[in-house]
C-alpha cells in the first residue's frame, strides 16, 4: 500500500515548512547544546569545591571566577538564541547548524579548562573563551547577512535599528577576540590573579553589553514596526 501525502507542496508550503520549523528545530538544538555545557560546568563546579568524600575543598579564587563567567557566558548566548530566533527566521542553510554546534563545542572546552593543569604553558580557558568570541562573531556576522531586509519596504526604521544593533554585537565580538586572545599571551607569561580578574571583569562587562543591546532592540522595535 503506497503512502499518501497530506498536502502536495508547492512553493508557498515549502518555504512556510522550512522557515515555520526552523525556530523550533533550531531552539532544540541549541536548548540540547547549552544543556550540555551547562550539565559539565555543573560537573566541574562539583570537583573543584567538594572532594572524593563529600567535604569541602580549600577554594582557589582564579577557578571560582573561571566557573563564574563561563555561566555568565552560557547564560548569554542562550539568551541571545531565545530572543533572537523568536523574531527573526530565514531559509536555513549549513552554516546555521554549524555555528551552534561550533559554539557548544568551545563551551564545553570552557568548562573542562577551567582547572589548568600545573604543567600547563597557555591558559586552556581564555583559550577556549577565544573560540566562544570567535564562533559568536561569525553568529552575528551570519544574522547580519541574513537579516539585512527581513523588514518590508515601510519599515525601514525598524531595519536600521536592528542593523546598527548587530554591526554594534559583531563590534563587540571582535573585540572579545581580540582581547581574549591577547589574555592568552599575557597569562602564559604573568600567573597573576589580579590580571586574570581584571580579564574576567572585562569579558563580563562585553558579554553584559551585547545582552542588554538584544534587550535594548527588543524593546524598541515595537514603536518602529508599522
Amino acid at each position: 500500500m503506497s503512502g499518501k501525502t497530506i498536502r502536495p507542496i508547492d512553493a508557498e508550503i515549502f518555504s512556510e515548512r522550512t522557515e515555520g520549523n526552523f525556530p523550533s528545530g533550531y531552539l532544540t538544538l541549541v536548548s540540547i547544546i547549552q544543556g550540555a555545557a551547562l550539565g559539565l560546568l555543573a560537573y566541574r563546579e562539583g570537583g573543584i569545591l567538594f572532594s572524593e568524600d563529600g567535604t569541602l575543598r580549600s577554594l582557589d579564587p582564579g577557578n571560582m571566577i573561571y566557573l563564574v563567567v563561563s555561566l555568565g557566558l552560557i547564560v548569554v548566548v542562550t539568551h541571545e538564541y531565545i530572543w533572537f530566533f523568536g523574531v527573526f527566521r530565514w531559509m536555513p542553510k549549513i552554516r546555521d547548524t554549524a555555528i551552534p554546534l561550533l559554539l557548544g563545542y568551545c563551551e564545553l572546552n570552557m568548562a573542562l579548562a577551567i582547572v589548568q593543569p600545573p604543567t600547563a604553558t597557555l591558559n586552556g580557558w581564555w583559550l577556549s573563551v577565544f573560540g566562544v568570541c570567535l564562533v559568536s562573531l561569525l553568529a552575528y556576522a551570519n544574522s547580519r547577512w541574513n537579516c539585512r531586509d527581513i523588514f518590508t519596504r515601510d519599515n525601514t526604521e525598524a531595519q536600521m535599528l536592528t542593523n546598527e544593533s548587530l554591526n554594534k554585537d559583531i563590534a563587540v565580538s571582535a573585540f572579545g577576540v581580540l582581547f581574549s586572545l591577547a589574555m592568552v599571551g599575557i597569562t602564559a607569561k604573568h600567573k597573576s590573579f589580579c590580571i586574570e580578574l581584571v580579564g574576567c571583569i572585562v569579558l563580563t562587562v562585553a558579554a553584559s553589553y551585547i545582552a542588554l543591546q538584544g534587550q535594548r532592540l527588543m524593546d524598541r522595535l515595537p514603536e518602529k514596526l508599522k
